[in-house]
């Protein structure tokens, strides 16, 4: 059955059963061997190796045991491997449940909280270290981001306040400008950034701080376009950071959202077609194939999706709540399901997916008191987002 958003945003077809999923497989010994893994996946692979070799022999060595789990971190992020970040949480793992670890210690920790949607710890593990390290720019930057994301604006902006005394412009914009989007400044975002932009470019040289800055920058150029409904711009500047950092499955899964937005699934088909072994990419690309009435392949795609949230669940942990309520309202044609994930994957988070993930369910069910909290969160904030707007208008009119 085919089913429409009054917005036109998404178009929900669906194939196939989550019955034919296979189970996840469960080893016969802890000896047995499943997959050998190379030694690293990045370019730091002789650094990586030195480390651990270092602190296989000092294993109380939290310097040593920090830059073992940094790498992995980084290499979990390249290669969208959750596996790396059980990496890194071992390497520091005798400093795990200590109330004051190591600077770079806590730091980690935070992160990897952050990797298990655990916004809240995070948040307690980089104030406690601001108290002692006010001056620690980073750490600003990251407990600014997570107020954002569970939508604490003011105390977002309380931080960002004694970030901008430390007189890194760099550091403030980069903090502020997700911030200004979310909360009713999306057009003067949008100018700061692409200011910002211009001026990096034409003083741009190879391994200079604003390259590092540049392909962060023109993506987020992006999306602000796009919440504003300026589509044109929105798809250049996705197409530049691309052609920048050609890389980044973060953005490749971005822009890949904004081509299913408007109903453009078969380049997503190519763009993500070597990143299935990220969950939000197989979501995509499972989702792309089913608008393009692959069926064979969309119910593969399917199967796989929902091996990933069964072995997650085997860890111990939950499914991303953005993810399975779209699986489940995109995918399984269930949104009683998907907005039961939603609002409570709203509980955690409150970025612009998480509330359309609220808003899209509440629409197909008509379902304006289950959506009222989001609603009221969003117009307090100030968000401008043209998907959000046109989603609330349909709900008020469902009344």
């Amino acid at each position: 059955m085919q089913k429409k958003i009054a917005c036109g945003l998404f178009l929900i077809v669906t194939f196939g059963n989550s019955s034919l999923a296979q189970e996840p497989y469960a080893p016969q010994s802890d000896d047995q061997i499943l997959e050998r893994l190379p030694k690293t996946l990045s370019l730091n692979r002789d650094r990586m190796a030195s480390i651990r070799e270092k602190l296989a022999a000092d294993p109380s060595n939290s310097d040593l045991a920090s830059a073992a789990a940094l790498g992995y971190i980084k290499m979990g992020n390249t290669e969208s491997d959750p596996r790396f970040y059980g990496y890194a949480r071992s390497a520091i793992s005798p400093w795990w449940d200590q109330e004051s670890p190591p600077a770079s210690v806590i730091k980690i920790r935070a992160k990897l909280k952050e990797k298990d949607h655990q916004y809240r710890e995070a948040i307690t593990d980089l104030e406690g270290l601001l108290k002692d390290a006010p001056d620690d720019v980073q750490a600003s930057i990251e407990i600014i981001n997570l107020y954002r994301v569970v939508g604490d604006y003011e105390f977002a902006r309380e931080s960002l306040q004694r970030l901008a005394t430390q007189q890194d412009k760099n550091a403030t914009m980069i903090a502020s400008i997700p911030l200004m989007a979310a909360t009713g400044e999306a057009k003067s975002a949008y100018d700061s950034v692409a200011e910002f932009s211009a001026t990096a470019e034409s003083k741009s040289t190879t391994g200079s701080v604003t390259d590092g800055i540049l392909p962060w920058a023109t993506a987020i150029q992006g999306d602000i376009a796009a919440s504003l409904g300026m589509f044109e711009s929105a798809d250049a500047h996705y197409r530049k950071a691309l052609s920048i950092d050609g890389g980044s499955i973060h953005l490749k899964r971005t822009y890949a959202d904004f081509l299913l937005d408007h109903q453009r699934p078969a380049p997503v088909m190519q763009l993500l077609a070597e990143h299935e072994n990220d969950n939000g990419c197989l979501l995509l690309l499972a989702i792309a194939a089913n608008r393009l009435g692959k069926k064979g392949l969309a119910a593969d795609l399917k199967s796989k999706l929902l091996v990933r949230f069964k072995e997650i669940r085997l860890r111990g942990s939950l499914p991303h709540g953005r993810f399975e309520s779209r699986y489940e309202l995109e995918l399984n044609e269930n949104p009683e399901k998907a907005l039961e994930i939603a609002l409570e994957n709203w509980k955690l988070q409150k970025e612009v997916r998480d509330a359309r993930a609220v808003l899209e369910s509440a629409v197909l069910l008509k379902n304006y008191v289950a959506a009222k909290p989001a609603i009221d969160f969003i117009k307090q904030s100030g968000n401008e987002d043209v998907a959000l707007a046109q989603l609330i208008r349909t709900l008020e009119q469902q009344q």
